[in-house]
């Protein structure tokens, strides 16, 4: 740099000519609810879309999946702390850091490197230190494609993670991914389980359309891998792919091919749940209602919100669900939530939540919405508006594991006079302990709240949830005339990845 330089130019204008430039609103990168007994557990989630015009900026808020798993995240770490039952021994208090990716993975490496490093979120203007380094025993994340991409940060490190939604079989890789785990199944799990019902129903010849990432992929190469030439049990005609930016518009074209396919009467999708509600408008809007059999894969499972107003579009489809139940006292906790009880959500997070379910502006808001209704600041959350999401479970179920992993670490016990957190950090191989102790955990999934619906949650050897499926049928309740998602099969998977469907009912034929 040459300090004697001189521009040739000056920059001017007249007075009233011009305008401040204050940089575009960013919604926070991050909360915070430390612990009080510096044991903490970082929250990884897609809780903004990504900006459509800009890849790097934030969109709008996920008011579905990501905003509940957040909260169910949150009714996790209020349940183990309040510690009702005297489970877990009193030093073992969890705080919580949430990540807010915006949906872009680059801001994944960003955030949790500062965390590891004890330095401020990146780009947060006067930042410091969220927790200290040493505080953090676990990382939870939200879907494969940011499982990875934490994963490939932390297992060189000795970290975990552990995720309640990521079924990539890229995962499965533990030379690659030796300090991760999952409350779900993998993809390729899933894919023989399709190939099963298709057996059931004598379906040898379908069509697959994937969603072109990790989920779709994967699913795709392991259904694929059954259509061996010499077993001639399964065929595949097409398989056909979805760009994640796919609109009504490529929905259109690919419905228009399946059309074009002779016999191709069953579609399979690996997609995600925005992609087979274009599906399904793109099926309708061609006139094509009745045309196709769908099986639906688990990011469709049970959601009304994927087939409200193609209901007759849907009709007769089969559907995965990771298995799941409804927390009640979940619901209760986000019942809980007004205007002034946040339960520690960023304000521009919450508000932006608040306005979008409710349909009404905060004035005072940061985030500006355009309804013309204005919030009273008395709106409740009811029961319509708490989706059925089976990740919410799952939610729950991986900060269970991880405090009663931290509870039996034999080392620590209840006898120890220092504490949970200083007996850990005394411990010579302290990050392999957290992985194996939360790796053999198991625990009844809330008995007092799920009552007969409660079941024992374990991980296998190979890091997932020794857990099954349900099975839905969408269809026309031939008594209410509503349509409506009934459980034809619950489906156990043993470690032979053996499936038992029974008592599939008869609505699939239109």
């Amino acid at each position: 740099m040459d300090v004697t330089y001189t521009p040739d130019w000056v920059s001017s204008c007249d007075a009233g000519s011009c305008q401040c430039m204050f940089p575009e609103y960013q919604p926070s990168r991050y909360m915070v609810k430390p612990s009080t007994n510096d044991l903490n557990v970082v929250f990884v989630s897609d809780v903004h879309h990504a900006d459509p015009d800009n890849p790097l900026a934030c969109g709008a808020i996920d008011t579905g999946s990501n905003m509940h798993t957040l909260l169910g995240f949150l009714y996790a770490l209020e349940e183990v702390n309040e510690n009702r039952d005297s489970k877990f021994q009193s030093s073992l208090k969890l705080g919580g850091i949430a990540l807010d990716t915006c949906s872009n993975p680059s801001r994944i490496g960003q955030d949790v490197y500062s965390l590891l490093s004890g330095e401020p979120i990146c780009g947060v203007q006067n930042g410091q230190q969220v927790v200290p380094p040493s505080s953090i025993v676990t990382y939870m994340v939200r879907n494969s494609a940011n499982s990875i991409a934490v994963s490939s940060m932390l297992s060189p490190l000795q970290i975990t993670s552990l995720s309640m939604s990521a079924t990539s079989v890229e995962l499965n890789d533990k030379l690659e991914h030796p300090y991760f785990l999952r409350t779900v199944p993998p993809d390729n799990i899933q894919a023989l389980l399709v190939a099963q019902i298709m057996k059931k129903f004598g379906w040898d010849y379908v069509t697959v359309v994937y969603a072109e990432n990790t989920y779709g992929i994967s699913a795709r190469d392991t259904l694929l891998s059954l259509a061996d030439p010499t077993n001639p049990e399964y065929c595949f005609g097409r398989t056909v792919p979805m760009s994640l930016s796919a609109d009504l518009e490529e929905a259109k074209r690919v419905i228009d091919f399946l059309n074009q396919r002779i016999g191709a009467k069953v579609v399979v999708t690996f997609v995600t749940s925005d992609q087979v509600r274009l599906l399904l408008q793109a099926t309708t809007e061609k006139g094509l209602n009745h045309r196709f059999i769908w099986i639906g894969s688990d990011t469709w499972a049970n959601n009304d919100q994927i087939t409200e107003g193609y209901e007759e579009t849907a009709a007769g489809a089969l559907t995965i669900q990771i298995k799941s139940e409804f927390s009640n006292g979940f619901k209760d906790f986000v019942k809980s939530l007004n205007f002034t009880n946040r339960k520690g959500i960023p304000d521009d997070w919450f508000e932006e939540f608040y306005q979008t379910v409710h349909q009404c502006r905060i004035l005072s808001s940061v985030v500006q919405k355009t309804y013309t209704t204005i919030c009273t600041g008395d709106e409740l959350f009811t029961d319509d508006m708490i989706p059925n999401d089976p990740f919410v479970l799952h939610t729950i179920i991986g900060v269970y594991q991880i405090a009663n992993g931290l509870n039996g670490i034999q080392q620590c016990g209840q006898s120890t006079s220092i504490g949970l957190a200083s007996c850990l950090s005394t411990l010579p191989d302290r990050k392999n302990t957290i992985y194996e102790s939360v790796l053999s955990a198991e625990h009844d999934v809330l008995p007092n709240d799920l009552g007969d619906n409660s079941f024992n949650f374990k991980f296998t050897d190979e890091g997932y949830g020794d857990i099954g499926y349900n099975i839905y049928n969408f269809h026309r309740d031939l008594t209410s005339g509503q349509y409506v998602y009934t459980k034809v099969s619950e489906i156990l998977v043993d470690m032979k990845y053996k499936f038992e469907l029974e008592y599939f009912c008869l609505n699939i034929k239109r």
